[in-house]
């Protein structure tokens, strides 16, 4: 079968009509560009130059017709190099990833798809809103290729992870519950109160920040009403069916009746990490990595 380099070979005589002028246009000596042409005619069965000694090259009928579809490879072929060194660098493929919707208040989220779309806005991003424990087991079953979450105690050892955000904590609690008259909180006032708290099949997340209060109050507290996520804690915690330990951000959302409280030497803080394969060999998901450590916070 006859080689890109042979064809490239063809192709510049066909263009120069000289073998002096074609080998000088390659940068090879005209004796290799005479052996590249002279192959690729016996590999055709066919003779596709006109030789004379004193006069132009010219092409044979069946080398018009056969310079036309060299054309045709060597595009093909500059495309298919041109799209192996950008899926190399990453500025083209797929990125599956998940998030909490922490993510997405905090400005984690939208910040790192900017930063991605502006650095490589031929790539392709697919997003889905997913619990912690249901990323992490995506991204090891290979179903998404990054998981933005809340921290673990610990991870599966073919996930690397790492922080990329950190925020203060408050209460969020109705306003007409007598506690929001203060600014500050002391955490012995909230020993009483039931906790709300986005809570799944494990002992971890914010129930061990719960748990960290609970150590300032001298108390042990725990959550009270378990639900899927931090809007539907609001949301109750507005109706006055407790109180929530909360990330900062989320004073972004606007839900009636609810205010936030800072809590005296409380000084924990909500995290958000990134987690992803190990052995991760896709330059896409490894360039939106670095892209999440750009706009670390």
């Amino acid at each position: 079968m006859f080689s890109i380099r042979q064809l490239r070979s063809f192709s510049t005589l066909a263009e120069c009509r000289n073998f002096g002028r074609a080998a000088e246009k390659l940068h090879v000596a005209q004796s290799a560009l005479s052996l590249q042409v002279k192959q690729l005619e016996e590999e055709l069965g066919v003779r596709l130059l006109n030789r004379y000694k004193r006069a132009a090259v010219t092409l044979t009928d069946a080398g018009e017709l056969f310079l036309v579809e060299a054309h045709a490879v060597l595009r093909q072929a500059e495309r298919a190099h041109r799209i192996a060194q950008l899926v190399g660098r990453g500025e083209i493929g797929r990125v599956d990833l998940g998030y909490v919707a922490s993510a997405a208040i905090c400005g984690v989220l939208p910040n790192a798809l900017r930063k991605f779309r502006d650095l490589f806005p031929r790539a392709d991003v697919k997003v889905y809103a997913m619990d912690t424990p249901s990323q992490l087991k995506a991204v090891v079953d290979g179903l998404i290729d990054v998981a933005i979450i809340r921290p673990r105690p610990d991870y599966p050892d073919d996930v690397l992870t790492r922080v990329i955000h950190q925020e203060p904590l408050r209460v969020a609690l109705a306003a007409s519950n007598s506690l929001a008259r203060q600014k500050f909180i002391p955490p012995e006032a909230l020993v009483n109160e039931h906790f709300i708290a986005p809570q799944f099949d494990e002992e971890a997340g914010f129930a061990d920040l719960l748990r960290q209060l609970g150590s300032l109050a001298g108390t042990d507290m725990k959550p009270f009403h378990k639900v899927a996520d931090f809007i539907t804690a609001m949301s109750m915690a507005a109706a006055g069916y407790g109180v929530v330990l909360i990330p900062e951000s989320f004073q972004r959302v606007t839900v009636d009746g609810l205010v936030f409280r800072e809590v005296e030497g409380y000084n924990e803080r909500a995290s958000l990490v990134v987690a992803y394969r190990r052995f991760e060999p896709s330059p896409s998901v490894k360039a939106f990595v670095s892209a999440l450590d750009e706009i670390k916070s």
